[in-house]
């Protein structure tokens, strides 16, 4: 996979090459705003990367990040870009700002605690502007339409529709290709967001994970949380996920991989309940670790 393609010759993105799971940010320029940037990497280095690019394309002159939801591999970097564009504003729903703080605290926690992801930031960056539900931001050559989904992967994501470009930003309610990260099994809402996204004139869809696609891919994402949702039935009844017996989490596993063969399995482990995500939950297992 390249690191930067080049969509409707407008808008850059850029895949991350030193993370494992190949996240996706994305960033363009207008005469009216300067440099726009749509989430950043989890890595500092990968940071120092994405700015090269943005940089090579681009005047550099950033004028806003906007950060799509409370997972770090979207935003952790955020603390190298506060040095080379300190006076651009950071953008978040509001309960994507509460979660990043959340995270960022936990995360700190778990490296004092086990030295792990040395290379994460340890400053937490704020956002500086939040807004709820929607936010239209002209663009000048076009269009940013801002909206909120509840719970898919996370609990909050803000998706970006460019009505001129038929373009959506999905971040990670939507994958390509890859098996998505469903750990704290919101596939029910998932759903449902995907049936809203499908009523959007969409000729091109990016998403948080995995190639540029069509607007065919709600299908594919379809097909996969109805049969997550179907054999989290069969295997683990009426209790979570993570309480299944380790047999029948094995199971799962191998129908999901059966029926996708072609996904990178990425996440699948975790979002078939085999380990706990470390270092946050939102709930109780804020800072549980790693488990077998």
């Amino acid at each position: 996979m390249s690191e930067i393609e080049i969509i409707d010759d407008v808008l850059y993105m850029y895949t991350t090459p030193f993370e494992n799971w190949w996240s996706n940010h994305i960033f363009f320029e207008t005469e009216k705003m300067g440099v726009v940037v749509y989430d950043v990497p989890f890595l500092n280095e990968d940071g120092k990367a994405l700015w090269e690019q943005i940089k090579k394309y681009t005047s550099g002159e950033i004028s806003l990040f906007i950060l799509s939801h409370g997972h770090s591999d979207h935003w952790s970097s955020i603390d190298f870009f506060s040095g080379v564009a300190p006076d651009a504003a950071i953008l978040t729903a509001k309960e994507t700002a509460n979660n990043i703080q959340i995270m960022g605290k936990a995360y700190v926690n778990w490296t004092e605690m086990f030295g792990t992801w040395s290379h994460i930031p340890e400053l937490i960056i704020k956002p500086t502007e939040t807004f709820e539900k929607e936010k239209v931001i002209d663009a000048g050559d076009f269009t940013l339409k801002l909206y909120t989904t509840g719970p898919a992967e996370d609990t909050e994501h803000t998706v970006i529709y460019i009505p001129e470009l038929k373009v959506l930003l999905a971040n990670d309610v939507i994958y390509k290709g890859y098996h998505p990260w469903n750990e704290e099994e919101r596939d029910g809402h998932w759903l449902r967001v995907l049936d809203w996204l499908r009523t959007f004139d969409v000729k091109t869809v990016v998403p948080g994970h995995g190639p540029v696609c069509g607007p065919e891919i709600f299908d594919d994402m379809e097909k996969w949380l109805t049969l997550y949702q179907d054999l989290r039935l069969e295997y683990a009844g009426r209790y979570g996920i993570k309480d299944m017996p380790p047999e029948n989490r094995e199971k799962m596993i191998e129908e999901m991989k059966a029926e996708f063969p072609d996904w990178v399995e990425g996440d699948l482990q975790i979002s078939c309940g085999k380990m706990l995500a470390p270092p946050y939950s939102y709930g109780n297992n804020k800072y549980s670790v790693t488990k077998i």
